[in-house]
């Protein structure tokens, strides 16, 4: 009999500031070799484009920066805004939504 391996399923939590999408698409990249299937929940800020990694699941939530945040000198202000505006987003998303994305979760919901 053959034994049937469970697909493990994670969920990456994405901030696409400069320095940051190219490592966690290699962590993912990584994951995924090993078998995991990968959501990542990203701002709509420099969200990255879907179509360049077809084997992941993108969820893009809301990130409500303003121009101003974006162009304040303070780089650590569009980071505290970007933290507080997209808490409550990621909080309440509900586990059934993203478990949809994984195909192993989808067949045991």
């Amino acid at each position: 009999m053959e034994k049937q391996q469970k697909s493990s399923h994670v969920v990456l939590v994405m901030v696409t500031f400069q320095g940051h999408i190219t490592p966690m698409l290699q962590l993912a990249s990584i994951l995924h070799s090993k078998g995991f299937s990968i959501t990542i929940v990203h701002p709509e800020l420099n969200s990255p484009n879907p179509s360049n990694h077809p084997k992941f699941t993108f969820i893009s939530i809301p990130d409500k920066l303003t121009e101003s945040q974006l162009s304040d000198k303070d780089a650590a202000s569009p980071v505290w805004s970007l933290n507080k505006n997209c808490a409550s987003t990621i909080t309440a998303m509900p586990r059934k939504d993203l478990a949809l994305s994984s195909p192993y979760c989808r067949s045991h919901l």
